[in-house]
């Protein structure tokens, strides 16, 4: 019995703390913005990032890489609730990776204008 509870204890710490686990993370409503900015990537072609708010009109734009379930257009710009999920960095993951996973639960409003304040280098793409 004790090494089936120690076995049943070892399988749920393997397992309990997966980064993919949906229901981690906490939600946040935010600005995405019209236009996006292309980063340049040390050993690969530039990468295009969403413009994101995180304080509506108090913060600046924050390039995010990924937003998972979102649909984006380029010309609106968006209010969307969001599950951010932080979780430690792999071995061998590179250094300037954000180990922050952004998922898109709901699009609140989607409006066509142009965003302000954006940083140069922003792009109808």
């Amino acid at each position: 019995m004790k090494r089936l509870l120690l076995i049943s204890f070892l399988i749920a710490a393997c397992c309990g703390c997966d980064k993919e686990d949906a229901s981690a993370g906490r939600e946040e409503t935010v600005s995405v913005a019209s236009k996006r900015i292309y980063f340049n990537d040390p050993v690969g072609p530039s990468v295009l990032f969403y413009l994101v708010r995180f304080e509506e009109g108090t913060q600046p734009w924050k390039p995010i890489r990924t937003i998972r379930n979102f649909a984006y257009e380029t010309g609106y710009e968006y209010r969307i609730r969001m599950r951010i999920t932080e979780y430690e960095p792999e071995p061998g993951m590179a250094v300037d990776s954000d180990p922050t996973l952004y998922e898109c639960l709901e699009v609140v409003s989607r409006e066509r204008k142009t965003s302000s304040g954006l940083p140069d280098g922003a792009v109808d793409e």
